[in-house]
Parts: structure tokens; C-alpha cells; sequence
């Protein structure tokens, strides 16, 4: 178990730095909840997430503080049940309560495009680098043989990468290919607390690479 938190505490960071490259001015955080969900029943799973969540301390989770996105084991249903009983609970007082979480349904304050986020992003972060001039100007005019995508949270290990550079294989590391899922909750969040100008978000949206186009369907 300890093992276990000390990956995901790595993952954190990584996920801090993500948010950097992207030039989105928040930070990585991750919540995890230690249970056997694919043998409970949803009645049973609501009550181990709202529970959870109403016996957490003041400042642990708030749309200004700590704002979840969904993870393995979690999706829309998951998530607006969080936001859910944040709002009945902890943030009862707080307007912008729902913006607790990100990954909700579009008709609970969702995005468009936040369940193909990630790997359209994985897709654009890839033609971009390609068509990067840097980059050709690095490997050549073409790149030729295996290029692996760290399309996932910390997926290659220290003794896996060692291999990978000794066989001259390249790798996109996941701060910037798995990009694209937080930077969609970035939009979700500020679509919520409206801090921003549309013309902002449309903006924005022009230029990152999880390929949520037209930009009307993010506002």
C-alpha cells in the first residue's frame, strides 16, 4: 500500500507539470479511493463516495482549493455525485459549488468532449510534434522505426526507459502527449466559475491539442 501512494503521489507532480506545459495556471492533484467498486452495487458505491466526502475536513476539496477529475473507476456518474454531495454538504454556502469536480455530465455543468479527451489529445500531441520544425531539424527529414507515446499516467518504468535508450527508440513523455484530459477539465472549470470572457475561452480552445473544434461547443 505505501508503495502504492508513493507512485501516486509521483503521479501528482507529473500531472503539476503537465498543467505547466500547457500554460494552464493550475496544479496536479489526485484523490483515490481504496475499494472493490466493480463488486458493489451503485446504491453501495454512492454511499462510499458521499461519505467519504462528508466526513472530509474544511479546505480538502472546494472549486477554489482541490478540484477532482475523474479517473480509473470513475466517469460522469461518479463524478456528479461528488459534486453533488459537496454541494449539500461542505459547499452549501458556495455558489460556485458544482465546479468541485470536473468530468460531470453536460447537463450538470459538463464538457463536450471530456470522455474523448485524452486520447484526441494523444492524437493532435503527436501530429504536432511531427510537424514540428525542431524536431525535424533533430531526427532528420523523417522519422523512421518504433515512436511510443506515453499515452497514460507514468507508464514506463526506470528500467523499461533505460532499455528504450539504449535501443534508440524514441519517447513522447506523458507530460505532454496525456495532456489533453486536463486540459479539457481546465476549460470545464473555468466554463463553471465564468472568470473569464468567452472570447478567452475561444481563444484558449484555438490552440490546445486535444482537438475540440468548432469552439462553440466548449462554451
Amino acid at each position: 500500500m505505501n508503495s502504492l501512494v508513493k507512485n501516486l503521489s509521483r503521479r501528482t507532480v507529473q500531472k503539476a507539470e503537465s498543467y505547466g506545459i500547457d500554460n494552464l495556471y493550475t496544479q496536479g492533484l489526485s484523490l483515490k479511493y481504496f475499494c472493490s467498486d466493480r463488486s458493489l452495487k451503485a446504491c453501495e458505491l454512492v454511499y462510499v463516495l458521499s461519505t467519504g466526502l462528508e466526513l472530509a475536513k474544511k479546505g480538502f476539496i472546494g472549486p477554489g482549493v482541490d478540484v477532482r477529475a475523474p479517473d480509473m473507476g470513475t466517469g460522469e456518474r461518479e463524478m456528479s455525485w461528488i459534486a453533488d454531495t459537496y454541494a449539500k454538504t461542505i459547499g452549501h454556502l458556495d455558489i460556485n459549488a458544482h465546479a468541485c469536480v470536473t468530468g460531470k455530465p453536460i447537463n450538470q455543468g459538463g464538457i463536450h468532449g471530456q470522455v474523448s479527451a485524452t486520447g484526441r489529445g494523444v492524437f493532435h500531441g503527436l501530429e504536432n510534434f511531427m510537424n514540428e520544425a525542431n524536431c525535424i531539424s533533430i531526427f532528420g527529414t523523417t522519422l523512421a522505426g518504433v515512436i511510443i507515446d506515453e499515452a497514460a499516467n507514468g507508464p514506463t518504468t526506470p528500467a523499461a526507459d533505460k532499455i528504450l535508450v539504449e535501443r534508440n527508440i524514441l519517447v513522447i513523455p506523458d507530460l505532454y502527449i496525456n495532456a489533453g484530459g486536463v486540459t479539457v477539465s481546465f476549460f470545464e472549470w473555468l466554463k463553471k466559475l465564468n472568470h473569464h470572457e468567452s472570447s478567452y475561452l475561444n481563444c484558449l480552445t484555438c490552440n490546445v491539442r486535444s482537438g475540440l473544434f468548432p469552439t462553440e461547443r466548449v462554451i
